[in-house]
């Protein structure tokens, strides 16, 4: 059977007003926000296989400009799930060009600031059924963040790395084991990196079509130390 194109397009637009910007008893100053947002998703299936590519971008203009609040962001991804006989295959990546002001400061919204973050990210999961009662996943995930204001925000590259297996003692109990791995480099000197290695040990009880409850134990090793977590 042919693979299966499709499109699916959005678009969304909000709109905020505030009458006091900066929350000051004098020299109030009022302010409009106006966003759109519109994505597009071009679908591609086939048996066992689906692929995402999405294109997004967001507008958004301010009536006051000493804020410089006018931006344009976008980004562009790729998502895929393919399954196999015995094993599934998941893969990701994309870049997205992001402002500060809707990331860092989203809570608070009065960074004077109009600087941008580049973000790019690629990230992949096997999962296997090695026996009846085995089953593994192998995941690594990369991020890497430049900002246009450096000296505010530090650049860092990080990595993320998992192993999980699985043993079934019987249909609803299993033994769980994680081994996990990250990393984190940031680009100034004066902030330190992260070498992190953790392992996870436990069960897992299905309780019903939709819950589960997992108990784990292990110890993680961080920067020449050990530290003990119970979950």
């Amino acid at each position: 059977m042919a693979a299966e194109t499709s499109f699916d397009l959005g678009i969304a637009a909000d709109a905020r007003y505030n009458d006091n910007r900066f929350l000051t008893e004098t020299n109030k100053r009022s302010v409009y926000l106006f966003r759109v947002s519109p994505v597009i998703d071009t679908i591609i299936e086939d048996e066992g296989a689906r692929t995402v590519i999405s294109a997004r971008g967001s507008f958004q203009k301010s009536s006051d400009e000493s804020v410089e609040e006018d931006r344009f962001t976008y980004g562009i991804s790729l998502i895929g799930d393919y399954e196999f006989e015995s094993s599934t295959l998941n893969i990701g990546g994309g870049y997205d060009r992001q402002s500060i002001f809707d990331t860092e400061f989203d809570d608070t919204g009065t960074f004077l600031n109009n600087s941008t973050r580049d973000r790019g990210f690629a990230q992949i999961g096997v999962s296997a059924s090695l026996s009846e009662t085995l089953s593994v996943r192998l995941s690594d995930s990369f991020q890497i963040l430049d900002y246009s204001a450096f000296g505010l925000f530090n650049n860092y590259w990080s990595n993320n790395a998992s192993l999980d297996i699985d043993v079934a003692l019987n249909e609803n109990t299993a033994l769980i084991q994680n081994f996990g791995y990250l990393y984190y480099e940031p680009e100034f000197a004066l902030s330190p990196s992260v070498n992190s290695y953790s392992y996870l040990a436990g069960f897992r009880r299905q309780v019903s079509q939709n819950t589960s409850i997992s108990v784990t134990g292990g110890v993680s090793y961080l920067n020449d130390k050990y530290m003990w977590s119970a979950v």
